[in-house]
């Protein structure tokens, strides 16, 4: 994949989130991380107002061991 095709998928993701949003309600926050930014994962947020998260934000530790426990070790780095 190149630089367009990510910002292109990366469009496409922060535009679901959003639907998401919208369809499961105000009472489900919907975050999308681009974990290739580890100071920065939080690029979209529907129904911000349940949380303290907010864009430009990154993913707590918690997060981040998840997903380099369960197959995904690369994102640590």
């Amino acid at each position: 994949m190149n630089e367009m095709d990510d910002k292109r998928i990366l469009d496409l993701l922060t535009r679901l989130t959003k639907t998401l949003g919208e369809l499961l309600g105000a009472s489900s926050e919907v975050v999308l991380h681009d974990l290739r930014q580890p100071d920065h994962t939080i690029v979209a947020i529907a129904n911000q107002q349940l949380s303290v998260c907010k864009l430009g934000d990154s993913i707590d530790p918690l997060g981040m061991r998840l997903f380099t426990e369960h197959g995904f070790p690369d994102m640590a780095n």
